[in-house]
């Protein structure tokens, strides 16, 4: 992929390939936020999905991220997976962090009913492997 870099703040970069049609997130290390925080950035990210309308996107975090509550992840499900939806977005590829519970509060955000019944996601360990199934068979 020809990826370029479109934003960086002091806990993520955000990267598109035009080219390809795909997105990727890249939490740091120091990125722990929490709560109305949290939902600042899903918002910006929605935002770069809307504008870039990528079919597919990764999201590493393996570095950081936070424990999304069962609020969060309703909230997530029914304001922010609604906007990847309407924006083209088909695959998305996690890279699970290594902390079990955050792990988990990933994958049930999106086991949620609008998630789970639209998106074709699947989380890796490989973020190659993820890269290759983000592209396979769509484009």
């Amino acid at each position: 992929m020809a990826k370029t870099l479109i934003l960086e703040d002091w806990c993520w970069q955000v990267f598109v390939d035009t080219d390809a049609k795909t997105m990727e997130a890249q939490w740091l290390q120091q990125a722990r936020l929490e709560g109305e925080g949290f939902k600042t950035y899903l918002l910006k990210w929605a935002e770069l999905v809307e504008k870039y309308q990528p079919h597919a996107f990764l999201v590493d975090s393996r570095l950081g991220h936070v424990v999304m509550t069962p609020d969060t992840q309703a909230w997530h499900d029914q304001t922010i997976v609604k906007r990847y939806i309407l924006a083209g977005v088909q695959k998305i590829a996690f890279i699970l962090p290594a902390d079990i519970f955050q792990a988990t509060s990933i994958e049930q955000a999106f086991e949620e009913d609008v998630a789970s019944s639209t998106l074709d996601t699947r989380y890796f360990e490989d973020i190659e492997a993820a890269r290759e199934w983000l592209v396979k068979n769509y484009w």
